[in-house]
């Protein structure tokens, strides 16, 4: 009985040890089948927060291409920073709708749709100031830029912080309910076998703690990372699920890594190149207004920008900038043929083919053209190749092309100011010329007793091709000279010269022949020049005592003589040849007038009666005469005021287009004395 008994028992206790370990074992089957969910789901709340992670981070990248984008564009004016920036847009409005297939609560949608109301603020700001820019207020856009849209770039970034931030709090909480049904199920499998075997007991503890340590150390790894430390490493050396979910976990924390650690380089980059950028500008701004110094800005300037790079910067015809280093060999021949003939930009990658050879580029090249601000055609260049990292060649193309704006926009100033000092020097010559000129006219007229003398010479331009003269001759007569040259300006003026003196030569040598003066002075201005000009001219010999006037009219505009005596009748005295400086040989009729006491001899220029308004139309002859008609009784200085006041009051603000010239004679009445 005692035996059995102890059979028995020993038999109990194996069946029981037994049962235990079935029990034991298939609730570690249970277990180990549930904590392997457990795992898994673990592995997609690793694998969802690294989505989280990395769309959040993708968010700010896009937010800083659509950033850099902007001010790129604002400070350089070039359309390849509008492409940036339309990427950037892209790539946030992807990412956006990617994070809010993951989000789980309407808190967190609450903050993501917050933030796209931010970035839709932040676009708008964007799009005014490139508006603004687009007309032609480049330094208020950017000012408005650094001051608006830093504002809302900051809430925006502090929107996506609080959303990354209550998504890790999220996972943390599904963390913890996944432990506690864990420790829940441990629980249950250690009621069911709490009588049953120690081993399994002991087991189970031991399985246990083998899953939840490892947990746990992966729940406070991720917490120090998500606060922002990326060097950890989780360090769990399994091969199961959870020594899977560590890997992962590593994998996405170097990504992440290597993702900010490259952002960072490139904002620094960006950032120094910007910086110098912005120095080179001001240095520009600042120094002598010919880029004398341009060459040594930019030595001091473009290594700091491309330290890392071969560069050479050339304008036309074969004028070298810079080049860096210095005992580079230049770049061939080709490629700067090539450069000066397009337009856009270009980046080769190594291997790829060069264009201007055919040949695969050793190394990693860009190639900006200088572009003329005004016609816009390539007036040199940028060569420029990497010695290190090729892959960050199209990062750099922005900076090439502001860079050779910036050098096209010295040179284009350079060019104006040369033109400026042209300018100042012709004018100056100009005006020296207009002083001599108006030395060539009489410096007061003679007075002769019952006559009265006014006229006025009023230049369109510094200078001007008509004159009039009063030439005192032996006989006590005066010849009256009035004259047109058919042109403007420089040319005129020197025509104007010679004529002039020519007609007082022979004026003298002629006395009372108008018409062989005419033909003597035609004949040597034919001879002394080649210029195809010619000139009107209209000179009479006055005889003061009889009031006889002997003329010749050489092609001008005839002269009205108003008679006092039959009713203010008006006389043209008209043309009796062809202007002086086309015809050799030519000949010129001489006719007689008489000036009565009372009478008003009027001598003019076209620029009188083809003197426009604002609308098109003519002073004219008909005006001109209703002046003349008028004038009877009037001196001679009033009848030439008169007649000025209304030419200016018809032409009013319109431009003057012609030289006026104006001569008044008018003999005295017997009432007048």
């Amino acid at each position: 009985m005692t035996r059995w008994l102890t059979q028995s028992i020993g038999r109990r206790i194996f069946l029981g040890f037994g049962f235990a370990a079935l029990v034991t074992l298939a609730v570690a089957l249970v277990s180990i089948s549930y904590l392997r969910g457990v795992g898994q789901q673990l592995a997609t709340v690793a694998d969802r927060d690294r989505v989280l992670q990395t769309s959040a981070l993708e968010l700010r990248i896009a937010l800083a291409e659509e950033s850099d984008g902007v001010r790129g564009y604002l400070l350089s004016g070039r359309e390849a920073f509008l492409e940036t920036f339309t990427r950037g847009r892209s790539t946030f409005a992807d990412k956006t709708a990617a994070l809010r297939g993951l989000i789980q609560s309407d808190d967190d949608d609450r903050l993501l749709s917050e933030a796209e109301s931010l970035h839709g603020s932040f676009l708008d700001v964007a799009n005014e100031q490139v508006t603004l820019h687009d007309q032609g207020f480049p330094g208020a856009a950017v000012f408005l830029w650094l001051t608006g849209g830093s504002e809302v770039r900051t809430s925006l970034d502090g929107k996506l912080d609080d959303l990354v931030a209550r998504q890790d709090k999220t996972i943390a909480a599904h963390t913890r309910n996944v432990k506690g049904e864990q420790n829940q199920a441990l629980a249950i499998s250690l009621a069911l076998v709490g009588l049953a075997w120690v081993a399994g007991i002991a087991g189970g503890i031991w399985i246990s703690r083998g899953i939840t340590n490892p947990l746990a150390y992966l729940s406070r790894t991720a917490t120090q990372i998500a606060a922002g430390d990326l060097t950890l490493v989780a360090r769990v050396e399994r091969d199961d699920e959870i020594g899977s979910l560590a890997r992962a976990f590593n994998s996405m924390t170097a990504q992440l890594r290597d993702l900010v650690d490259g952002l960072e380089q490139r904002v620094a980059d960006r950032t120094r190149e910007l910086k110098t950028l912005e120095q080179l500008g001001r240095a520009i701004i600042s120094g002598p207004s010919d880029a004398s110094t341009l060459p040594e800005l930019l030595s001091e300037h473009v290594p700091v920008m491309f330290p890392d790079s071969r560069i050479e910067i050339r304008v036309s015809p074969d004028q070298t900038l810079f080049r860096y280093p210095d005992d580079r060999d230049p770049v061939s021949a080709p490629a700067w043929e090539w450069l000066t003939s397009m337009s856009e930009s270009l980046v080769v990658l190594p291997e790829e083919s060069l264009p201007w050879d055919g040949q695969p580029a050793p190394v990693a090249t860009l190639a900006a053209p200088i572009l003329d601000e005004e016609t816009k055609e390539p007036i040199g260049g940028i060569h420029l190749s990497l010695r290190l990292d090729p892959d960050a060649a199209p990062s750099l193309l922005p900076a090439v092309q502001s860079l050779a704006a910036q050098i096209a926009s010295a040179l284009h100033g350079a060019r104006v100011h040369a033109q400026e000092l042209a300018h100042e020097t012709v004018a100056r010559e100009l005006a020296l010329a207009g002083q001599i000129q108006a030395e060539f006219l009489p410096d007061n007229l003679p007075e002769v007793p019952g006559w009265q003398l006014a006229a006025m010479l009023e230049p369109a331009r510094e200078t001007s091709g008509d004159f009039y003269d009063v030439i005192p001759l032996p006989s006590g007569r005066l010849g009256i000279l009035i004259a047109d040259v058919a042109d403007k300006g420089m040319g005129a003026a020197l025509y104007m010269a010679l004529s002039r003196t020519l007609i007082r030569t022979y004026a003298v040598e002629h006395e009372t022949q108008p018409g062989l003066v005419f033909a003597a002075a035609n004949h040597r201005i034919l001879a002394d020049t080649r210029a195809g000009l010619f000139v009107t001219v209209f000179y009479g010999v006055l005889d003061p005592t009889s009031g006889e006037l002997t003329y010749s009219n050489a092609g001008h505009n005839p002269p009205y003589l108003l008679s006092s005596r039959n009713g203010n009748t008006i006389q043209e005295l008209d043309r009796t040849g062809v202007p002086l400086g086309i015809l050799d040989g030519g000949t010129w009729q001489q006719r007689t007038a008489h000036l009565a006491p009372g009478d008003v001899l009027l001598l003019y220029t076209d620029g009188i009666t083809e003197a426009q308004n604002a609308q098109g139309a003519f002073f004219d002859e008909d005006r001109l005469l209703e002046v003349v008609r008028a004038s009877a009784g009037r001196s001679a200085l009033d009848i030439q005021n008169g007649l000025i006041a209304q030419v200016d009051a018809f032409v009013g603000d319109a431009p003057q287009f012609d030289d006026i010239t104006l001569m008044v004679v008018v003999r005295r009445s017997a009432e007048a004395g």
